[in-house]
């Protein structure tokens, strides 16, 4: 801390035969009214920082006491300590090294004695730094205590007089106390200031940093400008935030004010190894336990850890003080969000709390960021689906303006590369669509319809184009409501079923064909296995579709044919593709027949699915035929043969 007093003009005018400086020879004799220091200090107490106005105060005092040496013992509550802060002395300067910066107990030699009691005490020295008083010829001390406004004694002034005889009556001590009472009083009044001015500024930080949430900024804006508005409005001497990374806490987004561009001495990391000097660091203590962390006198701090080099660190770049917040994203800290004054002792209880707060409302923008983010990318994905689907899909409003048409939709009602259907309902369409007016106006009529149901409705929907086409759609439409009922939004889902009815048309033709043929049809797999039959193969073999649904087709045999013939039969079918004959099968009954068996391969992507098998009984006209060529052969009476045979 730099302990050279600025003169300051006003009290200089004071005392016109000398400058106040704590190595000025300044001659005795001058004398002044009480009165003038009282006031100038009142304005000095809205002007500048307490530790101005205490070194002043004590200027002032020693000046109107003509003493020989002057001392300002600072008292810390929470550590239970006073401190030698500051000194002055028109003719002495050996005690500056010695003396100041120098802590003992608060009940400890005149100042505590002084502290304890609450009055004014008259000494030989000070009792704790003897020897030091002595070797600088001081032989008398006063004890003033300094009283705040709410009545504790916040410091204590030392008048060192070389004059063991000098007088001290009680109007002169008296005079001293007053003017220590009225400079406590405006102390508190300028701490007041100070902190409601820190205050203030951080109020204004944390509406600009709510102010630039509702923004919606993505991540790297969210940081980077919380960072420039706790800069420059808050008035910090560094902020930023560090991330996990590789097992160490990283310094991400962050400014620090360093015009000696000190960059070596920047704290860029912290390790989270236990074994690491960097485990007793605020900024690790902080995120391991998830709890915030305020520290008063980062010099201090270190110096009691032992880590030298971050104390000479943060001493060469003004860190006094350190307020280090956890981060927190889906519910686990993932880093922490550091403050640095370059001021001690500047996060008092209600800063903090500011702090925290701003800490919380990052780590909620964070959420929401990542929130959006999700929300974004399942936006995406859904559009990318709605576009890359065959069906006609819609989304309106609770007024039936049309809001999202995919693709389908849009080539369905010859709108794409147009932009001009979006917030339009359908009576807004049949105007700038008139090709399409009509279903325009069928679909407003199918949406009204399927609002009164209020749950999904399905319908079958036949577009007229205009220019000859004909569409069939299938058409689901899915009402919306608000939890008070009114209208939301309706979902269309549209499957063209044009083809699809084409196919169900010849698939009935065929499947009529297939119940009415007279032939037998029998359809097998590829391992021979039968998969279908028709009501003629079971009016033929006598077997019900059941009963050889799942066998094979050797089911059949009559056993007149060898094996050889089944297998060259099967070779063809495989080769040529097709193989038709007479063929000697059996009823279920064990009626043997004859049958003319027509066996084709089906295909698909050149693999074979199914054999399809057509057959009809020829067992009466074999026998006719047989009856016929005995007839030719053989002689009417005598049934013998005749001379054909003999010719043959």
């Amino acid at each position: 801390m730099d302990k050279t007093i600025v003169p300051l003009g006003e009290l200089n005018a004071l005392f016109p035969t000398h400058r106040f400086c704590r190595r000025g020879k300044t001659p005795y004799g001058r004398s002044f009214r009480a009165e003038s220091l009282l006031s100038l200090i009142e304005r000095l107490s809205l002007e500048e920082t307490p530790d101005r106005l205490s070194e002043a105060a004590l200027a002032g005092v020693a000046e109107l006491a003509k003493a020989d040496y002057a001392l300002w013992a600072s008292r810390d509550r929470e550590k239970r300590i006073l401190c030698y802060q500051w000194e002055y002395s028109p003719h002495h300067n050996s005690l500056q090294d010695s003396l100041l910066d120098r802590s003992f107990p608060e009940d400890k030699g005149l100042a505590g004695q002084v502290n304890c009691s609450g009055r004014s005490e008259i000494g030989e020295d000070d009792g704790i730094f003897s020897s030091e008083f002595f070797g600088t010829g001081i032989r008398k001390i006063l004890g003033i205590p300094v009283w705040s406004e709410r009545k504790v004694v916040v410091a204590v002034i030392l008048l060192g007089f070389s004059d063991p005889s000098r007088s001290l009556p009680p109007e002169e001590i008296a005079l001293f106390e007053r003017l220590a009472r009225q400079v406590g009083r405006f102390l508190d009044w300028s701490c007041l200031e100070k902190e409601n001015r820190s205050l203030t500024r951080l109020y204004e930080v944390l509406s600009a940093i709510n102010a630039l949430i509702r923004k919606n900024p993505d991540e790297t804006e969210l940081l980077s400008e919380t960072i420039r508005i706790l800069i420059d409005h808050g008035g910090f001497t560094a902020a930023g935030f560090y991330f996990l990374e590789a097992g160490e806490l990283r310094l991400g987004v962050h400014h620090i004010t360093d015009r000696e561009r000190l960059t070596h001495r920047h704290p860029l990391f912290f390790s989270l190894d236990p074994a690491s000097p960097d485990a007793q660091s605020v900024t690790v203590r902080c995120f391991l336990s998830e709890t915030p962390f305020f520290i008063g006198d980062l010099l201090a701090y270190y110096k009691k850890a032992g880590q030298k080099t971050r104390e000479e660190d943060f001493a060469a770049l003004s860190f006094r003080s350190t307020g280090v917040c956890p981060i927190f994203r889906g519910g686990q800290c993932v880093g922490v969000f550091a403050i640095v004054s370059s001021e001690t002792n500047f996060f008092t209880p209600d800063i903090q709390e500011l702090l925290c707060e701003t800490a919380r409302i990052i780590s909620m923008a964070l959420d929401n960021i990542d929130t959006e983010r999700a929300r974004r990318r399942s936006e995406e994905r859904l559009r990318t689906l709605i576009e890359t689907l065959p069906e006609v899909i819609f989304f309106k409003d609770g007024e039936g303006r049309w809001e999202i048409v995919n693709a389908t939709g849009l080539r369905l009602f010859r709108l794409e590369g147009r932009s001009d259907w979006v917030g339009k309902t359908e009576e807004d369409l049949a105007r700038c669509n008139p090709k399409f007016a009509d279903i325009h106006r069928g679909c407003f009529l199918s949406d009204e319809e399927a609002w009164l149901q209020g749950n999904p409705h399905k319908r079958i929907e036949i577009l007229q184009t205009g220019e000859g086409d004909s569409v069939v759609l299938e058409v689901t439409k899915i009402p919306l409501f608000e939890p008070d009922g009114t209208r939301n939004g309706l979902v269309v889902f549209g499957q063209d079923i044009t083809q699809k009815q084409k196919d169900e048309k010849i698939r009935e033709r065929y499947l009529r064909l297939f119940e009415n043929a007279s032939e037998g049809i029998v359809i097998i797999d590829e391992k021979h296995s039968i998969i279908d039959v028709n009501p003629s193969f079971t009016r033929i073999t006598g077997y019900l579709r059941n009963e050889v649904l799942g066998k094979e087709l050797s089911i059949l045999n009559s056993g007149r044919q060898e094996q050889d013939f089944y297998a060259r039969m099967w070779t063809k079918i495989t080769r040529k593709g097709h193989w038709k004959g007479e063929i000697w099968n059996r009823k279920k009954s064990g009626e043997e027949y004859c049958e003319w068996l027509s066996v084709s391969l089906l295909e698909q992507d050149g693999q074979i699915t199914n054999y399809l098998g057509i057959f009809s009984d020829i067992t009466e006209r074999k026998i006719n035929e047989d009856r016929i060529e005995h007839l030719a052969s053989h002689d009417a009476l005598t049934d013998l043969p005749n001379r054909t045979i003999f010719r043959e």
